[in-house]
């Protein structure tokens, strides 16, 4: 395992603590050293999550894991459900299967939140046909309590045995019309629209994007769309659309290729092998960074490009096993890329250190098919954290956990933030008031500061870990 990062807990020689109403100066605090550690989700999912995402729900900040389980600590939840930091929750009646003769497949593989036209909203992304008796075919937006469908959602008129599947979502502003949620994967219907594997959502209905994917030979029967990501390569932001496939609208791209807002433009000559994973370096010029996965059965190879704009170069080696998830997060050594393996592959995650891949935090441990399908940088509280779900029943140094876990770092996230209603990063007194409700009411958010208790205890440390924060500003 590679030497966890350490730091001090945040510090001050001044506090402005608000008690009944009077401003107060108190000395200064320390909250101790931080640890950086693997820790379970409660007694975790049953089964792999595909996608994991961070939404502020009304109820404060959640982990949302969709997948293809049944239940989340010990609950009934089905192919979705909620973690606030101390507890899991359904959400809503969750998804159920397409049924197709004798076998039947419901899977959440992907989570976005879109800004149309009733709000910010969680919208889920996958293959399943209903929820609660409500037809969504494939696609659906929670509005607090169900799952509402978006039109008629995603079809493949014409195949018997196939099931529409929506394996990406992402919100782009295509420069004219505004943001927009773009859906991407195995689908030619959406709504009352003919596509190709990806279509655009604008809040009401549905629409083609540029005449979709295809193969030469095989049209779009076979073709597919497995990432979408949102990247400016220094030719102007654009909608990266990476997976299986010949052409993108007229334009020939092999396996990759970008949405202008007008039209599709290949990226170099493409990538050789079909595409499954995007992602962007944080740099001041991002690069962008492609995987792609190829072999049959047991024998699979793998490997990481990156396009700079101009060429496509490799990143490390061909390797064998499986890269099932990829993404950039700072543990505190700064921003890096990590990947979520085949167990075989570096124990299950790996990060790149700037020569070679080497194996990240102890990997994971459990069965023959023990590996790291989801990977999510976020926070829930006043660190950063990464989250990871996959088949495994323990990490690390033998944590246990069953299928999903959380590495806690010592980099602050912006925690006093509380009420966001001035814009992320914007700090008044309602922030400062609102966590005091929060500490009032024994609820997560506020029990999360300061470490030295270990569990989730509100206390006065918690208070005044806060205020450290918050006198810091945001970074």
């Amino acid at each position: 395992m590679m030497d966890s990062p350490r730091c001090m807990g945040l510090q001050g020689s001044v506090r402005l603590l608000t008690a009944a109403g009077v401003l107060l100066l108190v000395p200064g605090h320390s909250s101790g050293q931080c640890e950086p550690a693997w820790s379970p989700l409660a007694t975790g999912i049953d089964s792999s999550a595909q996608a994991l995402f961070v939404f502020e729900d009304g109820s404060g900040l959640n982990l949302i894991a969709g997948g293809g389980f049944t239940t989340a600590g010990g609950i009934e939840a089905k192919r979705i459900a909620r973690w606030d930091g101390q507890e899991w929750r359904a959400m809503g009646a969750g998804f159920e299967a397409w049924t197709h003769g004798g076998w039947s497949l419901a899977v959440v593989y992907s989570l976005a939140e879109f800004d149309a036209p009733m709000g910010p909203a969680l919208y889920a992304g996958g293959s399943f046909a209903e929820s609660g008796g409500t037809l969504v075919n494939g696609i659906a937006r929670w509005d607090g309590s169900e799952w509402r469908p978006l039109g008629t959602g995603l079809g493949l008129p014409g195949v018997v045995d196939g099931t529409p599947a929506a394996y990406d979502m992402v919100v782009f502003d295509d420069g004219g019309r505004g943001d927009a949620l773009y859906a991407a994967g195995y689908f030619t219907q959406a709504g009352s629209s003919s596509v190709s594997h990806i279509a655009r959502w604008d809040g009401t209905s549905w629409s083609d994007v540029g005449g979709g994917f295809s193969y030469s030979f095989f049209g779009s029967f076979v073709s597919w769309v497995g990432d979408l990501i949102v990247h400016d390569d220094g030719s102007g932001e654009s909608l990266y659309a990476a997976g299986g496939f010949e052409w993108a609208g007229t334009v020939s791209a092999r396996n990759i290729a970008r949405w202008d807002g007008e039209s599709w433009v290949g990226v170099g000559a493409g990538l050789e092998h079909t595409v499954s994973l995007l992602a962007v370096s944080e740099k001041e010029n991002p690069e962008l960074y492609a995987v792609e996965n190829w072999g049959f059965r047991e024998e699979y190879l793998t490997r990481v490009s990156k396009w700079d704009g101009h060429d496509w170069s490799m990143v490390g080696d061909i390797m064998n096993g499986i890269i099932h998830s990829l993404v950039v997060c700072d543990d505190g050594s700064g921003p890096g890329l990590v990947a979520g393996t085949k167990a075989s592959l570096h124990g299950g995650l790996m990060r790149w250190d700037g020569a070679k891949w080497v194996s990240y935090l102890g990997g994971v441990q459990g069965s023959q098919y023990t590996g790291v399908y989801a990977l999510h940088p976020g926070s829930l509280g006043a660190r950063r954290s990464l989250f990871a779900s996959g088949a495994f029943n323990s990490v690390g140094q033998g944590v246990p956990a069953t299928n999903i876990a959380q590495w806690r770092t010592c980099i602050p996230s912006c925690y006093v933030d509380c009420d966001q209603s001035t814009g992320i990063g914007v700090l008044d007194v309602f922030d400062f008031l609102c966590f005091q409700s929060s500490f009032v009411a024994g609820e997560p958010y506020a029990c999360d500061c300061d470490t030295t208790t270990g569990a989730l205890v509100c206390d006065l440390l918690d208070f005044l870990c806060f205020q450290d924060a918050f006198v810091g500003g945001c970074p």
